[in-house]
């Protein structure tokens, strides 16, 4: 029995020779099977080495080149009704080949003919038909079918991430202002009448359909609310920095007036008395402070002056 170990260590990877006939390729994927259980005959590897080019040394690299030739079978080998189809194209070249279509109502059209194409495994001729006119291609058979639908749905994933936001947006207030009043006529009516050049040149493209501009509504709205909570924020930070600048003045002013009367202390007591003494520097404190409303402490005053 193969151990779970050996199921996928490092990947599956094709043997050096890969048989271009079902049948070869069938017959090599039996004897790798035997392989991978135990060892086989000396006639059977012969056979093993002409099919794929190699002998697998153990048991692990058979089941990985067994792995390998049974994608391989399933990948290049699909017939329907008696006849050998190609190789089934990837998901990325069904996207390069798809062709989006506009609106919403073609792009569920499309979902539900590649829906009945996967369940059914054909549909009639005008299902074909409408199904090239939509998305430009028609798979063969449902395996075909789901790959393109799968395909398809990730283009519409994709086209809905890029058409989120608009491609450019205002910068002043009142372009935000005008384009949100548009692109709210957009998503209500499908239009915006006149304006629509005026529209395209505030957010540099329309919108494809009505989802669409609602999407860009929302977007230009939160926009809005934000320049708004930005201005609040800087004036409460202006009218902040006015209260801080206002109190330093008068901090300032009374350290002005403080050192004014300490100043004038010494050189009035030599020549006055005590009390006239006080007069003067109370005098002198009042005037240096008097617009500042505070109350001025110092070694000989204590006056609160009113402005």
């Amino acid at each position: 029995v193969v151990e779970s170990r050996a199921k996928n260590p490092g990947g599956f990877r094709l043997p050096p020779k890969v048989p271009g006939q079902k049948e070869l390729l069938t017959r090599a994927y039996e004897l790798l099977g035997n392989r991978t259980q135990r060892k086989l005959k000396p006639s059977a590897e012969l056979e093993l080495a002409n099919l794929i080019g190699v002998v697998p040394e153990n048991r692990y690299a058979a089941q990985r080149y067994k792995a390998a030739i049974e994608l391989q079978l399933r990948k290049e080998f699909r017939v329907r009704n008696g006849t050998l189809l190609a190789t089934p194209l990837s998901r990325t070249k069904y996207m390069d080949m798809i062709t989006m279509p506009e609106s919403e109502r073609d792009i569920n059209r499309s979902f539900s003919m590649l829906q009945a194409l996967r369940r059914e495994g054909d549909v009639a001729a005008s299902t074909r038909a409408q199904l090239e006119n939509l998305i430009g291609i028609v798979p063969r058979d449902a395996h075909e079918a789901r790959r393109a639908s799968n395909a398809l749905k990730r283009l519409v994933r994709e086209r809905c991430r890029t058409e989120r936001y608009p491609p450019t947006m205002p910068e002043t207030d009142a372009e935000l202002t005008t384009a949100y009043m548009l692109i709210s006529q957009y998503a209500r009516e499908g239009t915006a009448g006149r304006r629509n050049t005026e529209l395209e040149e505030l957010l540099g493209a329309l919108p494809r359909t009505e989802n669409v501009a609602c999407y860009w509504k929302k977007f230009i709205g939160m926009h809005i609310r934000k320049n708004k909570r930005s201005a609040l924020v800087n004036s409460r930070k202006a009218m902040a920095e006015l209260i801080r600048q206002q109190r330093r003045e008068r901090r300032e002013a009374r350290e002005a007036a403080v050192q004014a009367a300490e100043a004038l202390e010494p050189f009035a007591s030599n020549y006055l008395s005590a009390s006239r003494m006080r007069l003067l520097v109370i005098l002198a404190v009042a005037a240096a402070s008097c617009a500042t409303g505070i109350t001025i402490r110092g070694p000989s005053t204590n006056l609160k002056v009113l402005p």
